[in-house]
């Protein structure tokens, strides 16, 4: 609780208008700044629609690229899909996407629950009508021997050091072997694909309306879905407990 009450009092002695200001301040009139401000929120509601269902994580402030001319977002660096962030054992995210002050201050006055809130109902109703258009891209990831070395290298490591004559190996993200050289191969192959299978239905239970909630057994409407993200991406419980790098008060 202490990490709670430290951001709230950060948060009442400073404005939190950097983006705002960055939007106003790199236009030549009123017109151009409520294009820009318009493209910014619609652009940023629908890659925040989109990292919620492939699970995107690590959304610190350098891997959202803002575009100064016209106000879009750009989201770089994919390293963390699939829930990665939020399954880690050390400081795990607890956040669907990056919703801080810093960016809602940028939007409408009704921020976050106009524009953006609409655009982000809009993108997963989307999704959910062409959801065997979506999900054929995962299927892939079934079948890919290089996914689970990315997303789970300590649990490989200790799968291999449980086997006579490989303990004391660690092997190194994306530098382990495939192929005949592995003693282990079946093992791995089986493991990649329950975790694959997981990941995607997991997507699978997203687009449909499941919140990441134990309590919930029934789907959410998209609307009561929309609002529920926004609350768990604005609470000061899930943004507190963040690593510095994360920058929770931008």
């Amino acid at each position: 609780m202490k990490k709670v009450e430290l951001f709230e009092y950060v948060h009442s002695i400073t404005k939190g208008d950097d983006l705002q200001q960055q939007l106003w301040n790199a236009s030549s009139d009123p017109l151009q700044w409520l294009i820009k401000r318009q493209f910014f929120v619609k652009s940023y509601s629908i890659s925040s629609a989109i990292g919620y269902i492939i699970g995107l994580g690590d959304r610190h402030p350098s891997n959202t690229l803002f575009n100064r001319n016209n106000g879009c977002v750009v989201q770089i660096d994919y390293g963390e899909c699939f829930e990665t962030a939020s399954l880690r054992a050390h400081i795990p995210e607890r956040v669907p996407f990056r919703l801080t002050r810093m960016i809602t201050n940028a939007f409408e006055l009704q921020s976050p629950f106009g524009t953006f809130s609409s655009l982000f109902i809009h993108s997963l109703q989307l999704i959910k009508k062409f959801k065997q258009t979506f999900m054929s891209l995962f299927d892939s990831f079934l079948y890919d021997p290089l996914l689970t070395w990315r997303i789970y290298p300590q649990e490989i490591n200790i799968e291999l050091n449980n086997i006579e004559g490989m303990k004391g190996i660690n092997y190194p993200r994306n530098i382990i072997p495939i192929g005949d050289t592995l003693p282990t191969d079946f093992l791995i192959a089986t493991e990649h694909n329950k975790r694959a299978e997981y990941i995607v239905r997991r997507i699978s239970d997203k687009i449909d309306g499941y919140a990441n909630c134990s309590y919930q057994n029934v789907p959410l409407s998209t609307e009561k879905l929309t609002k529920l993200l926004i609350h768990e991406a604005a609470s000061p419980l899930n943004l507190a407990p963040m690593f510095n790098g994360w920058c929770i008060f931008w």
